[in-house]
Protein backbone atom coordinates (compact mmCIF):
# COMPACT_ATOMS: atom_id res chain seq x y z
CA UNK A 1 0.00 0.00 0.00
CA UNK A 2 1.36 3.42 -0.97
CA UNK A 3 1.52 5.63 2.11
CA UNK A 4 2.13 9.37 1.97
CA UNK A 5 2.59 11.76 4.87
CA UNK A 6 0.70 14.92 5.73
CA UNK A 7 2.27 17.30 8.23
CA UNK A 8 0.36 17.43 11.49
CA UNK A 9 1.51 20.99 12.09
CA UNK A 10 2.80 23.83 9.94
CA UNK A 11 6.19 24.01 11.64
CA UNK A 12 8.21 22.27 8.92
CA UNK A 13 11.85 23.21 8.48
CA UNK A 14 12.65 23.91 12.13
CA UNK A 15 15.70 21.82 12.94
CA UNK A 16 16.79 23.18 16.31
CA UNK A 17 13.81 21.77 18.20
CA UNK A 18 14.12 19.28 21.02
CA UNK A 19 12.62 15.89 20.29
CA UNK A 20 11.35 13.47 22.89
CA UNK A 21 13.57 10.54 23.70
CA UNK A 22 12.21 7.18 22.60
CA UNK A 23 13.47 5.55 25.77
CA UNK A 24 12.42 6.86 29.17
CA UNK A 25 13.47 6.04 32.69
CA UNK A 26 11.08 5.14 35.50
CA UNK A 27 10.81 7.89 38.09
CA UNK A 28 11.13 7.08 41.75
CA UNK A 29 8.11 7.01 43.99
CA UNK A 30 6.75 10.25 45.41
CA UNK A 31 4.62 8.73 48.14
CA UNK A 32 4.50 11.26 51.00
CA UNK A 33 6.14 10.46 54.28
CA UNK A 34 4.15 10.39 57.49
CA UNK A 35 3.95 13.82 59.04
CA UNK A 36 5.87 13.99 62.30
CA UNK A 37 3.81 15.17 65.29
CA UNK A 38 6.16 17.88 66.58
CA UNK A 39 8.10 20.71 64.85
CA UNK A 40 11.86 20.42 64.48
CA UNK A 41 13.87 21.97 67.31
CA UNK A 42 14.99 24.83 65.09
CA UNK A 43 11.48 25.79 64.00
CA UNK A 44 10.20 25.31 67.56
CA UNK A 45 12.62 28.03 68.56
CA UNK A 46 11.41 30.22 65.71
CA UNK A 47 7.76 29.86 66.73
CA UNK A 48 8.72 30.63 70.34
CA UNK A 49 10.21 33.96 69.33
CA UNK A 50 13.87 32.96 69.43
CA UNK A 51 15.88 34.57 66.62
CA UNK A 52 17.31 31.77 64.51
CA UNK A 53 19.91 32.26 61.81
CA UNK A 54 19.80 30.52 58.47
CA UNK A 55 21.75 27.25 58.80
CA UNK A 56 25.44 27.58 58.04
CA UNK A 57 26.68 25.14 55.40
CA UNK A 58 28.34 22.12 56.90
CA UNK A 59 30.48 19.88 54.73
CA UNK A 60 29.75 16.19 55.17
CA UNK A 61 31.37 13.03 53.96
CA UNK A 62 29.13 10.45 52.23
CA UNK A 63 29.17 8.43 55.46
CA UNK A 64 28.31 11.31 57.80
CA UNK A 65 25.67 12.59 55.37
CA UNK A 66 23.98 9.17 55.37
CA UNK A 67 24.10 9.02 59.16
CA UNK A 68 22.60 12.53 59.38
CA UNK A 69 19.73 11.53 57.08
CA UNK A 70 19.06 8.28 58.91
CA UNK A 71 18.47 10.23 62.12
CA UNK A 72 16.48 13.07 60.51
CA UNK A 73 12.64 13.19 60.79
CA UNK A 74 12.45 13.62 57.00
CA UNK A 75 14.42 10.42 56.40
CA UNK A 76 11.47 8.52 54.92
CA UNK A 77 11.01 11.14 52.21
CA UNK A 78 14.43 10.46 50.71
CA UNK A 79 14.83 7.45 48.46
CA UNK A 80 16.86 6.33 45.47
CA UNK A 81 18.31 8.98 43.20
CA UNK A 82 16.80 11.79 45.29
CA UNK A 83 18.70 10.61 48.36
CA UNK A 84 21.96 10.32 46.42
CA UNK A 85 21.61 13.84 45.04
CA UNK A 86 20.83 15.29 48.47
CA UNK A 87 23.90 13.62 49.95
CA UNK A 88 26.01 14.96 47.10
CA UNK A 89 24.80 18.47 47.92
CA UNK A 90 25.52 17.99 51.64
CA UNK A 91 29.08 16.96 50.80
CA UNK A 92 29.64 20.07 48.66
CA UNK A 93 29.98 22.51 51.56
CA UNK A 94 28.29 25.22 49.45
CA UNK A 95 25.24 27.35 50.19
CA UNK A 96 23.20 24.53 48.68
CA UNK A 97 24.10 22.43 51.71
CA UNK A 98 22.42 25.06 53.89
CA UNK A 99 19.40 24.98 51.56
CA UNK A 100 19.11 21.24 52.02
CA UNK A 101 19.14 21.42 55.83
CA UNK A 102 16.50 24.14 55.82
CA UNK A 103 14.43 22.20 53.27
CA UNK A 104 14.55 18.98 55.29
CA UNK A 105 13.37 20.79 58.42
CA UNK A 106 10.40 22.23 56.53
CA UNK A 107 9.56 18.80 55.08
CA UNK A 108 9.69 17.26 58.54
CA UNK A 109 7.25 19.89 59.81
CA UNK A 110 4.85 19.36 56.90
CA UNK A 111 5.46 22.84 55.44
CA UNK A 112 6.99 21.46 52.25
CA UNK A 113 5.99 18.32 50.41
CA UNK A 114 8.58 15.52 50.23
CA UNK A 115 8.59 15.73 46.43
CA UNK A 116 10.44 19.06 46.66
CA UNK A 117 13.66 17.07 47.14
CA UNK A 118 13.43 16.31 43.43
CA UNK A 119 15.13 19.62 42.73
CA UNK A 120 18.82 18.82 42.83
CA UNK A 121 20.57 18.13 39.58
CA UNK A 122 23.59 15.86 39.35
CA UNK A 123 25.75 18.99 39.76
CA UNK A 124 24.26 19.58 43.19
CA UNK A 125 22.57 22.85 42.20
CA UNK A 126 19.03 23.80 43.12
CA UNK A 127 16.52 25.46 40.81
CA UNK A 128 16.79 29.18 41.63
CA UNK A 129 13.02 29.76 41.73
CA UNK A 130 12.58 26.76 43.99
CA UNK A 131 15.27 28.10 46.33
CA UNK A 132 13.41 31.42 46.51
CA UNK A 133 10.15 29.66 47.39
CA UNK A 134 11.87 27.67 50.12
CA UNK A 135 13.37 30.89 51.48
CA UNK A 136 9.90 32.45 51.45
CA UNK A 137 8.42 29.55 53.41
CA UNK A 138 11.29 29.60 55.88
CA UNK A 139 11.11 33.36 56.44
CA UNK A 140 7.34 33.18 56.92
CA UNK A 141 7.83 30.56 59.62
CA UNK A 142 10.51 32.68 61.26
CA UNK A 143 8.12 35.64 61.37
CA UNK A 144 5.27 33.49 62.69
CA UNK A 145 3.17 34.23 59.61
CA UNK A 146 0.83 32.03 57.62
CA UNK A 147 2.86 30.81 54.64
CA UNK A 148 -0.04 31.13 52.19
CA UNK A 149 -0.68 34.72 53.28
CA UNK A 150 2.91 35.56 52.42
CA UNK A 151 2.76 33.56 49.20
CA UNK A 152 -0.46 35.30 48.09
CA UNK A 153 -0.46 38.64 49.96
CA UNK A 154 -3.70 40.56 50.48
CA UNK A 155 -3.51 44.24 49.55
CA UNK A 156 -5.94 47.14 49.57
CA UNK A 157 -5.96 47.78 45.83
CA UNK A 158 -4.85 46.40 42.49
CA UNK A 159 -2.42 49.30 42.14
CA UNK A 160 -0.80 48.46 45.49
CA UNK A 161 -0.43 44.81 44.54
CA UNK A 162 1.04 45.65 41.15
CA UNK A 163 3.60 47.91 42.81
CA UNK A 164 4.68 45.48 45.51
CA UNK A 165 4.92 42.09 43.79
CA UNK A 166 7.26 40.84 41.08
CA UNK A 167 6.28 39.83 37.55
CA UNK A 168 4.80 36.34 37.60
CA UNK A 169 3.69 36.57 41.24
CA UNK A 170 0.11 36.79 42.45
CA UNK A 171 -1.79 38.85 45.00
CA UNK A 172 -5.30 39.22 46.41
CA UNK A 173 -7.20 42.49 46.65
CA UNK A 174 -9.16 42.89 49.87
CA UNK A 175 -12.87 42.01 49.52
CA UNK A 176 -12.36 40.46 46.07
CA UNK A 177 -12.53 36.69 45.58
CA UNK A 178 -10.42 36.27 42.47
CA UNK A 179 -6.70 36.89 42.67
CA UNK A 180 -4.42 38.85 40.32
CA UNK A 181 -1.13 38.04 38.62
CA UNK A 182 1.44 40.64 37.64
CA UNK A 183 1.75 39.99 33.90
CA UNK A 184 4.47 42.55 33.17
CA UNK A 185 5.78 45.86 34.45
CA UNK A 186 2.73 47.70 33.10
CA UNK A 187 -0.15 45.32 33.76
CA UNK A 188 -1.66 43.02 36.38
CA UNK A 189 -4.51 40.75 35.26
CA UNK A 190 -7.22 39.01 37.26
CA UNK A 191 -7.15 35.23 37.19
CA UNK A 192 -10.34 33.19 37.18
CA UNK A 193 -9.60 31.49 40.50
CA UNK A 194 -9.50 32.32 44.18
CA UNK A 195 -6.56 32.13 46.56
CA UNK A 196 -7.37 28.66 47.93
CA UNK A 197 -7.63 27.16 44.45
CA UNK A 198 -4.38 28.78 43.37
CA UNK A 199 -2.52 27.38 46.37
CA UNK A 200 -3.97 23.94 45.68
CA UNK A 201 -2.91 24.02 42.03
CA UNK A 202 0.47 25.67 42.53
CA UNK A 203 1.70 25.24 46.13
CA UNK A 204 4.94 26.97 47.13
CA UNK A 205 8.11 25.17 46.03
CA UNK A 206 6.28 22.19 44.55
CA UNK A 207 5.26 24.31 41.56
CA UNK A 208 8.92 24.16 40.47
CA UNK A 209 9.54 20.43 41.01
CA UNK A 210 8.19 19.00 37.76
CA UNK A 211 9.62 15.59 36.87
CA UNK A 212 8.81 13.25 34.00
CA UNK A 213 7.72 9.68 34.62
CA UNK A 214 7.71 6.75 32.19
CA UNK A 215 5.65 8.15 29.32
CA UNK A 216 7.61 9.66 26.41
CA UNK A 217 6.52 13.28 26.82
CA UNK A 218 9.80 14.88 27.92
CA UNK A 219 9.21 17.62 25.31
CA UNK A 220 6.00 18.56 27.13
CA UNK A 221 7.32 18.24 30.69
CA UNK A 222 10.45 20.28 29.93
CA UNK A 223 8.38 22.99 28.23
CA UNK A 224 5.94 23.24 31.14
CA UNK A 225 8.92 23.54 33.49
CA UNK A 226 10.42 26.26 31.28
CA UNK A 227 7.17 28.22 31.27
CA UNK A 228 6.87 28.02 35.06
CA UNK A 229 10.45 29.19 35.55
CA UNK A 230 10.01 32.24 33.32
CA UNK A 231 8.01 34.90 35.25
CA UNK A 232 6.34 36.38 32.16
CA UNK A 233 5.55 33.01 30.59
CA UNK A 234 4.23 31.69 33.91
CA UNK A 235 1.25 34.00 33.51
CA UNK A 236 0.02 31.97 30.51
CA UNK A 237 0.13 28.81 32.64
CA UNK A 238 -2.04 30.37 35.32
CA UNK A 239 -4.46 31.84 32.77
CA UNK A 240 -5.16 28.39 31.31
CA UNK A 241 -7.25 27.61 34.44
CA UNK A 242 -10.83 28.62 35.17
CA UNK A 243 -12.43 27.83 38.52
CA UNK A 244 -16.01 26.59 38.77
CA UNK A 245 -16.74 26.10 42.46
CA UNK A 246 -14.50 23.24 43.58
CA UNK A 247 -13.82 22.21 39.98
CA UNK A 248 -11.49 23.67 37.37
CA UNK A 249 -11.39 23.66 33.60
CA UNK A 250 -8.25 23.87 31.50
CA UNK A 251 -8.30 25.67 28.17
CA UNK A 252 -5.22 26.47 26.08
CA UNK A 253 -5.14 29.82 24.31
CA UNK A 254 -4.63 28.10 20.94
CA UNK A 255 -6.25 24.82 21.92
CA UNK A 256 -8.96 22.59 20.51
CA UNK A 257 -11.28 22.20 23.50
CA UNK A 258 -11.92 22.76 27.20
CA UNK A 259 -11.31 20.08 29.85
CA UNK A 260 -13.04 19.91 33.21
CA UNK A 261 -11.52 18.34 36.33
CA UNK A 262 -13.80 17.57 39.24
CA UNK A 263 -12.47 18.83 42.58
CA UNK A 264 -9.42 20.10 40.66
CA UNK A 265 -7.89 16.61 40.66
CA UNK A 266 -6.85 14.07 38.06
CA UNK A 267 -9.54 11.42 37.58
CA UNK A 268 -8.74 8.17 39.37
CA UNK A 269 -8.68 6.20 36.13
CA UNK A 270 -5.45 7.91 35.01
CA UNK A 271 -2.46 5.56 34.98
CA UNK A 272 -0.10 6.97 37.59
CA UNK A 273 3.09 6.15 35.70
CA UNK A 274 1.85 8.20 32.74
CA UNK A 275 1.48 11.36 34.85
CA UNK A 276 4.40 13.57 35.80
CA UNK A 277 5.49 14.18 39.38
CA UNK A 278 4.79 17.77 40.35
CA UNK A 279 2.14 20.25 41.40
CA UNK A 280 -1.53 19.50 40.78
CA UNK A 281 -1.78 22.35 38.28
CA UNK A 282 1.07 21.07 36.11
CA UNK A 283 -0.29 17.50 36.29
CA UNK A 284 -3.66 18.74 35.05
CA UNK A 285 -1.99 20.66 32.21
CA UNK A 286 -0.10 17.55 31.14
CA UNK A 287 -3.30 15.53 31.08
CA UNK A 288 -5.25 18.28 29.30
CA UNK A 289 -2.57 18.50 26.62
CA UNK A 290 -3.17 14.83 25.81
CA UNK A 291 -6.92 15.39 25.60
CA UNK A 292 -6.33 18.46 23.45
CA UNK A 293 -4.12 16.40 21.14
CA UNK A 294 -7.01 13.98 20.62
CA UNK A 295 -9.28 16.86 19.67
CA UNK A 296 -6.59 18.32 17.43
CA UNK A 297 -6.17 15.03 15.55
CA UNK A 298 -9.95 14.78 15.15
CA UNK A 299 -10.18 18.36 13.90
CA UNK A 300 -7.29 17.94 11.49
CA UNK A 301 -8.61 14.62 10.13
CA UNK A 302 -12.00 16.06 9.26
CA UNK A 303 -10.55 19.32 7.96
CA UNK A 304 -7.98 17.67 5.67
CA UNK A 305 -10.43 15.06 4.38
CA UNK A 306 -13.14 17.63 3.63
CA UNK A 307 -10.57 19.83 1.88
CA UNK A 308 -9.44 16.86 -0.22
CA UNK A 309 -13.04 16.04 -1.20
CA UNK A 310 -13.87 19.67 -2.00
CA UNK A 311 -10.75 20.06 -4.15
CA UNK A 312 -11.42 16.86 -6.07
CA UNK A 313 -15.06 17.78 -6.69
CA UNK A 314 -13.95 21.13 -8.13
CA UNK A 315 -11.40 19.34 -10.27
CA UNK A 316 -14.06 16.89 -11.42
CA UNK A 317 -16.27 19.68 -12.68
CA UNK A 318 -13.54 20.91 -15.04
CA UNK A 319 -11.86 17.59 -15.88
CA UNK A 320 -11.99 15.97 -19.33
CA UNK A 321 -14.21 12.91 -19.67
CA UNK A 322 -11.26 10.53 -19.70
CA UNK A 323 -10.19 11.59 -16.21
CA UNK A 324 -13.63 11.80 -14.60
CA UNK A 325 -13.95 8.07 -13.64
CA UNK A 326 -10.64 8.20 -11.74
CA UNK A 327 -11.68 11.35 -9.86
CA UNK A 328 -15.12 9.97 -9.06
CA UNK A 329 -13.54 6.81 -7.65
CA UNK A 330 -11.17 8.90 -5.52
CA UNK A 331 -14.00 11.10 -4.22
CA UNK A 332 -16.03 8.00 -3.37
CA UNK A 333 -13.07 6.51 -1.49
CA UNK A 334 -12.45 9.71 0.48
CA UNK A 335 -16.12 10.07 1.42
CA UNK A 336 -16.28 6.45 2.54
CA UNK A 337 -13.11 6.87 4.65
CA UNK A 338 -14.58 9.96 6.29
CA UNK A 339 -17.88 8.17 6.94
CA UNK A 340 -16.04 5.18 8.41
CA UNK A 341 -14.07 7.51 10.67
CA UNK A 342 -17.16 9.31 11.95
CA UNK A 343 -18.88 5.98 12.62
CA UNK A 344 -15.85 4.64 14.51
CA UNK A 345 -15.57 7.83 16.59
CA UNK A 346 -19.22 7.49 17.61
CA UNK A 347 -18.77 3.88 18.75
CA UNK A 348 -18.21 3.82 22.56
CA UNK A 349 -16.57 0.39 22.26
CA UNK A 350 -13.79 1.64 19.99
CA UNK A 351 -10.80 3.87 20.60
CA UNK A 352 -9.35 5.05 17.31
CA UNK A 353 -6.30 7.13 16.45
CA UNK A 354 -5.07 8.83 13.30
CA UNK A 355 -1.98 7.00 12.03
CA UNK A 356 1.19 9.04 12.38
CA UNK A 357 4.88 8.87 11.55
CA UNK A 358 7.95 10.84 12.59
CA UNK A 359 10.77 12.10 10.38
CA UNK A 360 12.73 13.52 13.36
CA UNK A 361 11.81 17.13 12.55
CA UNK A 362 8.04 16.77 12.54
CA UNK A 363 5.12 14.43 13.15
CA UNK A 364 2.98 13.56 10.13
CA UNK A 365 -0.40 12.01 9.50
CA UNK A 366 -0.21 9.08 7.11
CA UNK A 367 -2.45 8.79 4.03
CA UNK A 368 -3.13 6.53 1.06
CA UNK A 369 -5.23 6.92 -2.09
CA UNK A 370 -8.39 7.33 0.02
CA UNK A 371 -6.99 10.04 2.28
CA UNK A 372 -5.81 10.00 5.89
CA UNK A 373 -5.53 6.63 7.59
CA UNK A 374 -6.94 5.80 11.02
CA UNK A 375 -6.91 2.63 13.07
CA UNK A 376 -7.99 1.18 16.40
CA UNK A 377 -5.58 2.17 19.15
CA UNK A 378 -4.69 -1.43 20.00
CA UNK A 379 -3.77 -2.14 16.37
CA UNK A 380 -1.51 0.87 15.92
CA UNK A 381 2.12 -0.25 15.45
CA UNK A 382 3.34 2.55 17.73
CA UNK A 383 1.22 1.16 20.58
CA UNK A 384 3.56 -1.72 21.28
CA UNK A 385 2.11 -4.47 23.49
CA UNK A 386 -1.01 -2.37 24.14
CA UNK A 387 1.04 0.02 26.24
CA UNK A 388 -1.47 2.86 25.90
CA UNK A 389 -5.16 2.38 26.68
CA UNK A 390 -6.19 6.00 26.17
CA UNK A 391 -5.81 7.97 22.94
CA UNK A 392 -4.75 11.00 25.02
CA UNK A 393 -1.74 9.14 26.46
CA UNK A 394 -0.92 7.69 23.03
CA UNK A 395 -0.84 11.05 21.26
CA UNK A 396 1.13 12.62 24.10
CA UNK A 397 3.73 9.91 24.57
CA UNK A 398 3.98 7.31 21.81
CA UNK A 399 6.01 9.41 19.35
CA UNK A 400 6.93 12.25 21.67
CA UNK A 401 6.56 15.75 20.30
CA UNK A 402 8.09 19.18 19.91
CA UNK A 403 8.60 22.06 22.32
CA UNK A 404 7.51 24.70 19.81
CA UNK A 405 4.08 23.13 19.40
CA UNK A 406 3.50 23.20 23.16
CA UNK A 407 4.59 26.84 23.26
CA UNK A 408 2.27 27.68 20.38
CA UNK A 409 -0.63 26.01 22.22
CA UNK A 410 -0.07 28.48 25.07
CA UNK A 411 -0.01 31.40 22.61
CA UNK A 412 3.72 31.94 22.18
CA UNK A 413 5.30 32.45 18.77
CA UNK A 414 4.09 32.14 15.21
CA UNK A 415 3.94 28.98 13.14
CA UNK A 416 7.39 29.46 11.66
CA UNK A 417 9.19 31.23 14.49
CA UNK A 418 12.37 29.69 15.84
CA UNK A 419 12.62 31.97 18.85
CA UNK A 420 9.89 32.63 21.39
CA UNK A 421 9.91 35.91 23.30
CA UNK A 422 8.07 35.62 26.60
Amino acid sequence: MQVNKVSAVAFTGIKNTQKAEKKQTQAVSTNPMQKVPMPSAQLMQVMSGVKVKRPEPTKYTPETAEKFLENHPANKALKGEDRDNVKKVMCSGTKEAANVQMQLSLIADGDLEPSTVKCYWATGKMNENLAKDIDMVYEAKKAGKNVNDVYVPTVKSKAEGHKNVKVGDVFKVDKEDKIYVKANDKESRQLNMDKDMFVKLFPPAKRFTTQQRSIGDCYLVSTLGTLMNNPKARVAVYEAFNQDGKDVTVKFKNGFGEYKYKDAELPKDRVQKYSLAGSTGIRLLEDAYGLDSVNKADTMFKKIMNERIDAKEKELAKAPMAKKPELMESIKGHKQRLADYNKAKADPNRTIVVCRDDNYYNIFYEEDKNGLIFTDLKKDPDNKEDKFQRAADFYRGSLGGYNFEVLQRFGFGGFRQRNFNF
